[in-house]
């Protein structure tokens, strides 16, 4: 609340009841966050507000953009008469915050009222000098800092923000041409060092909008907007540009270029070298070759490129299929296109990512280009990150990290080297997410808008236990983009492994399925729905799952049955006439529940369930599951060293991880509790992981490796706590829709 209901904020009366400015007897009613935002500058009048410290005040418990506060600042200025320079109300301080630098008096009445009594009169006289002399030196203070601690504005790192370019030529399947020329644009000013470029994500995520370019640049923390646009006939292209300061919207330069499509270019790098120049003449003198092309000299192959990367945006499988066919016919044109064969691989690694092709067919589509880069020896951010990327899935961790870390090396200002060396911290072992965390922040840097930087982040947050810094990154993540599937994604798993609130991940995830039909969402449906005991709902799902993925069928219909307790089932799985197709570890379960210990000892080794140990741990969940399966067998046939070497590599993974709920940690180190025979301290651990979120996964307890437990009252008081809790969830779920596919 504010300190007074009133406030004399320059030449206008400001009630923070009704949020209304007078002046000369006029009024004006301001928003309601405009006003709270200005109640803040008038509680402290003379200091620096920070945008953190808007957001926690006028936004509390909300996760806002900073585009939001900069509405605010803006309906303040107009409101208050304020929008030229200098600024007589409330001034920016780049890279810190807001000033309101004018006279502010706490006052009783909505407007100077004559006061009869000459003392005081005298009183606020005085005080009204007091604290115009404190503002005043304040101010000079805030604009007149040593460089030791504030830069001055003139002094601050250049930025640039490439809006995409308008589109006159009248045909709309012109687009992808003039966005392209915009891209390419921003690749080349991004190779200068000594300018801060901000990535295509976020700087095109202004297209279409009627946003102040002063508001971008606070948004995007940029000293210079480009925009322009592009008119195609035939073989001419029309470009014209405007570059635009943001500290005050002053147009720095405007250029108009007509040239022949084959010379475009040539062109390029001449807008290029004319815009550094206008924003700082020693750019060019520091890169000297930076703004030199690079790609091809073939305008077809060149137009096939820019389609393929407009389609690649898009990010919809349709559209992700027609890219790959661009490429390849850029690639027809040109067959030493780089940048063709870099953009046909990082095209296959996003549909392996959303699961719409295997590894094994993204690695063969692919292997031409892949050999075409590799033999080039070229130092482009661009190549040495596909290189990166097929090395990744074909599990080569160090060179990947090699390529990687040349990327960002070659290019700093190219975002998805940080992205992609961040996730391989995050999910190859050992994991590292104190770097990861790091590198995702320096992605940040030059692409603050980006939803796939921000999904990156919460993951980095969660790993490093900092669940409620991840969930509010999520939030801000699905207020740029409401139906991001990488958002819902992230919020349903933060429901599902931390909260331990199933039905409302369970939602989640159907709402994505309803978006998309694709295996990564109907997986954890199923799950969800086999921990929460809905099992003909569950089996549903699994059948969907197999329906995309056949191999996992039998995994999924084992899972359903140990639910169930249904060993019989189990074991006539693990003895079919074709249990040779079923996954591995079924057939080990099934000889384990039919008391054949050796058997299952001898169809668990490396041959038919592989177990890469790396830094002395497993690599994922199901390694360590497979550890532990050993583990029990090696317990109850004696084979006392065995089994210590196991618990040893078992326990260092899952000491490591920070999300109890994330590949049923929980339950797995209560396993190894039992498997040291510290049955106490196993039911503790237990007790521990369900109370802080783990409610997935518990279906295994009925397995025969639970059974030295349930004869203690504390198990079985967790029991019945998770059954009533599983209870709770089953009721709540009728209260909606059935989820079926």
């Amino acid at each position: 609340m504010p300190s007074t209901d009133k406030y004399l904020i320059g030449e206008y009366s400001f009630d923070t009841t009704s949020g209304n400015l007078k002046k000369d007897g006029k009024t004006k009613r301001l928003s309601p966050r405009a006003a709270d935002v200005l109640i803040l500058l008038a509680s402290t009048p003379g200091q620096v507000v920070t945008r953190e410290q808007v957001h926690e005040s006028v936004w509390a418990g909300r996760i806002v953009t900073d585009a939001q506060v900069s509405k605010a600042i803006n309906e303040l200025r107009a409101a208050l008469g304020d929008t030229t320079e200098p600024r007589k109300y409330i001034e920016t301080l780049p890279k810190r915050g807001y000033c309101l630098v004018c006279t502010v008096i706490p006052h009783a009445d909505s407007a100077p009222v004559a006061d009869k009594n000459p003392d005081n009169y005298q009183k606020y006289a005085g005080m009204a000098l007091v604290l115009t002399l404190f503002m005043a030196i304040g101010y000079w203070l805030l604009n007149n800092t040593t460089p030791e601690s504030v830069s001055p504005a003139t002094e601050i790192e250049p930025g640039i923000a490439v809006l995409p370019f308008t589109n006159l030529s009248g045909n709309p399947e012109n687009e992808y041409f003039s966005q392209g020329i915009a891209e390419e644009l921003l690749t080349r000013l991004s190779r200068l060092k000594g300018l801060r470029v901000i990535s295509r994500t976020s700087s095109f995520q202004f297209r279409g909008r009627q946003i102040d370019v002063r508001e971008i640049g606070e948004i995007l923390s940029v000293s210079h907007v480009l925009e322009g646009s592009v008119q195609r006939s035939n073989e001419r292209v029309r470009i014209n540009i405007r570059l635009i300061e943001t500290a005050t919207g002053t147009e720095v330069s405007a250029l108009q270029y007509d040239r022949g499509l084959a010379d475009i270019f040539e062109l390029q790098t001449e807008i290029a070298r004319a815009v550094s120049n206008s924003i700082q003449p020693t750019l060019l003198t520091l890169n000297a070759d930076a703004l030199n092309g690079y790609g091809t000299n073939s305008v077809e192959a060149y137009e096939a490129y820019l389609k393929g990367r407009f389609l690649l945006t898009k990010r919809l499988r349709g559209d992700m299929e027609q890219a790959a066919s661009a490429f390849r016919e850029a690639i027809e044109h040109d067959p030493d296109y780089l940048l063709a064969h870099s953009g046909l691989i990082d095209t296959y690694a996003l549909l392996v990512l959303y699961g719409y092709v295997p590894i094994p067919e993204m690695l063969k589509a692919t292997e031409d280009s892949y050999k075409q880069l590799e033999s080039s020896g070229t130092e482009f951010a661009e190549v040495l990150t596909s290189l990166g990327i097929t090395n990744r899935f074909q599990g080569k961790k160090q060179r990947t990290i090699d390529y990687y870390e040349r990327a960002i090396g070659a290019n700093a200002q190219y975002a998805q080297s940080y992205l992609w060396l961040a996730d391989l911290y995050l999910t190859g072992e050992p994991r590292n997410p104190e770097t990861a965390l790091s590198l995702v922040e320096s992605a940040l840097r030059i692409d603050p808008l980006s939803t796939v930087a921000l999904m990156v982040l919460s993951r980095a947050q969660i790993e490093t236990g900092a669940f409620k810094a991840a969930r509010k990154t999520t939030k801000r993540l699905l207020e740029l983009e409401p139906q991001s599937r990488l958002g819902l994604v992230s919020l349903a798993n933060h429901y599902r492994w931390v909260e331990g609130d199933l039905v409302t991940a369970a939602r989640l995830f159907y709402q994505l399925w309803n978006n998309e039909q694709v295996p990564q969402t109907a997986v954890p449906l199923g799950q969800i729905f086999l921990d929460m005991g809905e099992y003909a709902l569950a089996k549903t799902w699994h059948n969907e799952v197999a329906k995309f993925i056949p191999g996992l069928g039998s995994f999924l219909e084992s899972q359903w049955y140990v639910a169930q307790g249904m060993e019989a089932e189990i074991i006539a799985m693990g003895n079919a006439p074709d249990a040779y197709k079923n996954v591995a570890v079924v057939n080990v379960l099934a000889k384990i529940l039919e008391g054949d210990l050796r058997q299952a000892r001898i169809l668990a080794q490396p041959e038919y369930l592989p177990v890469k140990i790396i830094g002395g741990q497993p690599q994922n969940p199901q390694q360590a599951e497979t550890l532990l399966i050993r583990a029990w067998i090696a317990k109850q046939l004696g084979h006392d060293d065995e089994l210590a070497i196991i618990i040893q590599q078992v326990t260092k993974y899952l000491n490591n991880k920070k999300i109890l709920g994330q590949g049923h940690i929980g339950a797995k180190m209560g396993r190894v509790y039992i498997l040291m025979d510290q049955h106490e301290k196993a039911i503790s651990f237990m007790r521990s992981a369900f109370e802080a979120g783990q409610r997935n996964g518990l279906y295994v307890r009925t397995s025969p490796i639970y059974a030295p437990l349930r004869k203690y009252p504390e198990y079985q008081q967790l029991e019945k706590d998770i059954a009533q809790f599983f209870a709770q969830q089953r009721e709540w779920l009728k209260e909606y829709p059935p989820m079926l596919p």
